[in-house]
C-alpha cells in the first residue's frame, strides 16, 4: 500500500504529520507543497501540537505485505 506523508512544523514548534491513502502517484513537488500551504492558509487542522505554520516535508511511503497464513 503506498501513503503521501506531509509533515508541517507547527507554531509550538512541534512537528505535526498527515497521511493521506491511496494517493496520486504523479504529484509534482510543486502540487503538494500547494495543497500543503493552502491547508496551513485555511487552517483547516486543529491540533494539539498548535497550529500548521510550515512545510517540513512530504514523502510516499510504501508498505509491503507478505501473507505467512492467510
Amino acid at each position: 500500500m503506498k501513503t503521501l506523508v506531509l509533515s508541517f512544523g507547527t507554531d509550538l514548534n512541534k512537528t505535526y504529520q498527515v497521511t493521506v491513502t491511496n494517493p496520486k502517484e504523479d504529484l509534482s513537488q510543486e502540487e503538494v507543497a500547494r495543497a500543503m500551504q493552502e491547508m496551513i492558509t485555511a487552517n483547516v487542522l486543529a491540533v494539539p501540537s498548535g497550529r500548521l505554520a510550515n512545510i517540513k516535508a512530504a514523502k510516499y511511503v510504501e508498505k509491503y505485505e507478505t501473507d505467512i497464513i492467510a
